[in-house]
Parts: C-alpha cells; sequence; structure tokens
C-alpha cells in the first residue's frame, strides 16, 4: 500500500509510490505548487525538509508563483 502524504505546498511518498527516480533517495518530496521534486534518504529527513524555512523548494525559497517560475526557467540565463 502506497504511503503518501500530502500537504498543502508538498506531496512526499517513496519515489516508486510516485512515480519518479529513486536514484537520489528513497523518498521524494514534491512541490505541489511548482512542481519541483528531490529526493532524500529516509521519510523522516523528506518531511523536515517540507517544513518552510527548512529548506524548502528553490520556487518556495524564493516566493515565487508558479507563472514566475515557469518564467524564470524559460529564460534561465537572463
Amino acid at each position: 500500500m502506497p504511503s503518501i502524504t500530502k500537504t498543502s505546498r508538498y506531496m512526499i511518498g517513496t519515489a516508486h509510490d510516485l512515480g519518479c527516480d529513486p536514484e537520489g533517495g528513497k523518498w521524494t518530496r514534491v512541490c505541489l505548487i511548482h512542481q519541483t521534486l528531490m529526493n532524500y534518504p529516509t521519510q523522516r529527513s523528506a518531511k523536515f525538509h517540507s517544513i518552510p524555512l527548512n529548506d524548502g523548494c528553490e520556487g518556495c525559497e524564493r516566493g515565487l508563483t508558479r507563472e514566475e517560475w515557469d518564467a524564470y526557467w524559460a529564460y534561465p540565463n537572463g
């Protein structure tokens, strides 16, 4: 049975359950706002890094909306 935790900002589960590559760690955190992925070795570390101010996704740390995030990546050199 999948072990997926969903908050207002993140979804955390095993890479396998979320359909992600487990190379960076068994547990994956997905930012639901910016669609960024980050892998962690343990569920505990994935949950720790999903608390604001504890190393969230880059878009969240920059305070960007999804549209601003998409525009940021559309022009990575400018």
